[in-house]
């Protein structure tokens, strides 16, 4: 489990940096795109045609961005969902133990350590509740200020 969690973590981490690249500091020319043979991809066709759920949130907690794949195993559209809580949007009010999850989205942005991966119980538009595997990582501004978190979540084949 500790090797599965070890790759998880480095996807992860590659998707983050790549996100920052395009959304937080665009790069220039070539530096857009990962050239294959017979086939150049864009850092938007990663994040777009990547297999997981790839969100980005505020220090609010409000969905500011989520991938094709996250709209369409979650149900929403963007208008749904952008703009809006995590809370009770994509993670229902309460969690399964009780707890309120507005307390966690707040919590990882304070003690962003403890949440650099956390299973956790999501909600389709539908109310299904699913099983979801995160990866978080917080986004500071220039200045070292919280300006929000990246969450990278996988599905469980069972769940797809």
């Amino acid at each position: 489990m500790r090797d599965v969690m070890n790759i998880f973590n480095g996807i992860v981490n590659d998707i983050s940096d790549a996100f920052s690249i395009l959304a937080l500091a665009p790069p220039s020319g070539s530096q857009r795109t990962i050239k294959l043979p017979g086939r150049t991809l864009s850092y938007q066709d990663i994040l777009e045609n990547a297999n997981s759920i790839i969100i980005v949130w505020d220090s609010q907690i409000r969905l500011t961005f989520i991938n094709d794949f996250g709209k369409k195993y979650l149900g929403y559209s963007e208008d749904e969902v952008l703009g809006k809580s995590l809370i009770g949007t994509i993670l229902p009010e309460t969690s399964p133990s009780g707890g309120k999850n507005i307390k966690v989205g707040k919590d990882i942005l304070a003690h962003p350590e403890q949440y650099i991966s956390n299973e956790d119980v999501n909600m389709k538009k539908n109310g299904e509740l699913v099983k979801v595997l995160w990866s978080n990582k917080v986004l500071y501004d220039d200045k070292g200020n919280v300006v929000g978190g990246l969450s990278v979540g996988n599905v469980h084949k069972d769940y797809i």
